[in-house]
């Protein structure tokens, strides 16, 4: 094959001294087909040795597959202004009658007393309001625990990502895809709370931002 393609290159350059322009590049042209047929060929029998050896099994999609991987591609491109803002988490997650009692920053802890980092805002609002996903998204963690109670992380796609808690009931869990606007919970008085109330935070690329900043 690498004599092949050397003596096939020395043809090129003979060309170049013995045919006028025009003949040079049909020359050429021709030459270059024989080129790729060969590679071609050295391909297919490399594959065919291959195969035959055991080493790789040949794959055919089945029909399934190829509708599957065509609506995959399909939506992957479904990019622009439109998807990019409803992946964006802007909106309020509860209703905008709430009322802002502890802002995004330094604060006095209301259960040590010490100055203390506030990474959300807390919303306070009656138990059991409706709390709705800033965002479209994917959730990544619903569960509970000491500090938050029950609560909810979604994973914008975006590097972004938006935290509910305090939660007195779930309506969604892991895994689950969710829409922006989508009810995912109601809001409550559990975890380590001092009275009915939404703990929302944002987080941009793992470090927490001021959620007021973006929604609107």
């Amino acid at each position: 094959m690498k004599t092949n393609l050397l003596l096939l290159v020395i043809m090129l350059s003979i060309n170049y001294s013995s045919y006028s322009q025009s003949s040079i590049i049909e020359k050429n042209r021709e030459i270059f087909i024989k080129m790729q047929q060969d590679v071609r060929k050295v391909m297919n029998d490399f594959q065919t040795s291959i195969e035959q050896m055991g080493f790789i099994e040949v794959y055919e999609p089945t029909e399934e597959e190829v509708t599957e991987n065509d609506t995959y591609v399909s939506e992957s491109l479904a990019t622009g202004e439109a998807m990019a803002a409803e992946f964006y988490p802007d909106i309020y997650p509860v209703n905008k009658e709430s009322r802002l009692t502890s802002g995004y920053g330094y604060r006095k802890d209301p259960f040590t007393g010490k100055r203390a980092f506030h990474g959300g805002i807390d919303l306070a609002v009656p138990e059991n309001t409706e709390v709705v996903s800033c965002g479209s998204g994917k959730i990544v963690k619903a569960g509970h625990n000491r500090t938050n109670g029950n609560f909810i992380i979604i994973d914008h796609g975006n590097k972004y990502k938006s935290y509910y808690g305090h939660l007195s009931q779930l309506l969604v869990k892991k895994d689950d895809e969710v829409k922006k606007g989508q009810v995912i919970g109601l809001s409550g008085n559990t975890g380590m709370s001092t009275g009915p109330h939404l703990h929302f935070q944002i987080t941009l690329d793992g470090k927490t931002i001021n959620p007021l900043i973006i929604i609107n």
